[in-house]
Parts: structure tokens; C-alpha cells; sequence
């Protein structure tokens, strides 16, 4: 999430499930929902999903179930690879894989309007005093 807000893309995480309801209860058409799930079979998400789709929200599914019940509401399916039989790491592996996919997504993004960007970024820089120190790591 923070780096999509680092390039000006408004970004919204939720991980509790009544707050995903009220974002998609509440959102219009300039969102994209990404939605990532491992199996597509959660209810909750299945739900959020119902309501973006009668809201007309484009969602972005990564996972690792094509056939799942929540790719059906997917407007973009991307798989992402999963393992339940290498030494159970399946979890790993899949969460590896979705934020390769959304740091590919960020670079793209970065890279479309990296000028702005970059202004944009020395500009929170100096709001949180660090732009001309010569020792710029997180204190």
C-alpha cells in the first residue's frame, strides 16, 4: 500500500473483513479492487466481491485458484504459484508470488511518471526533514 501512495496512486489495505465490506459498500467507479486470495473459496471475500461487481469496481483477483468461486466476480485473474507439497511451504511461496506481482505493478507505474514522482517524493522527504541529511536511513 505504501508504495503505490509513494507514487501518488491513492491506496486503501484492509485486513479486517467488515472494513473490506464498508470500503466496497463505499466505493465508486475510479477504484480497482485487488483482491488476493490464496484459495478464492473465503466467504467474506466472496462477498466483498458481490458488492464491488454492483458497484461496477473492476477487481483484480491474484490466486491460486482459477476455478474458485471468487474468480467469478474477477474482472482479471492472475495466478500466482502455490505448493502444498513442497515441504508445506505452500504459504510462502504464494505470498512471494503476490508481491512480486504487486511490486511489478508498482515499477510499471513508477515508471510511466517517474518526473512527477520523484518531485513528489523529495517533496514528502522534506515534510518529514530527511531530504538533505547525509545520513537518510530510518532513525
Amino acid at each position: 500500500m505504501f508504495n503505490l501512495l509513494q507514487i501518488g496512486r491513492p491506496a486503501i489495505l484492509h485486513t479486517a473483513m467488515n472494513s473490506q465490506i464498508a470500503q466496497a459498500q463505499y466505493s465508486d467507479k475510479s477504484h480497482l479492487a485487488i483482491i488476493i486470495s490464496r484459495t478464492g473459496e473465503n466467504r467474506r471475500l466472496i462477498r466483498t466481491a458481490q458488492i464491488l461487481k454492483t458497484r461496477h469496481i473492476p477487481i483484480v483477483l491474484l490466486s491460486v485458484a482459477k476455478d474458485a468461486p471468487l474468480t467469478r466476480y474477477a474482472d482479471e485473474f492472475l495466478y500466482i504459484a502455490n505448493t502444498i507439497e513442497y515441504l508445506d511451504y505452500g504459504g510462502t511461496v504464494f505470498s512471494v508470488g503476490a508481491r512480486y506481482v504487486m511490486d511489478v505493478l508498482f515499477s510499471m507505474l513508477l515508471s510511466r511518471d517517474y518526473e512527477r514522482i520523484e518531485k513528489n517524493y523529495d517533496e514528502f522527504e522534506s515534510y518529514i526533514g530527511r531530504l538533505h541529511e547525509n545520513d537518510r536511513r530510518i532513525w
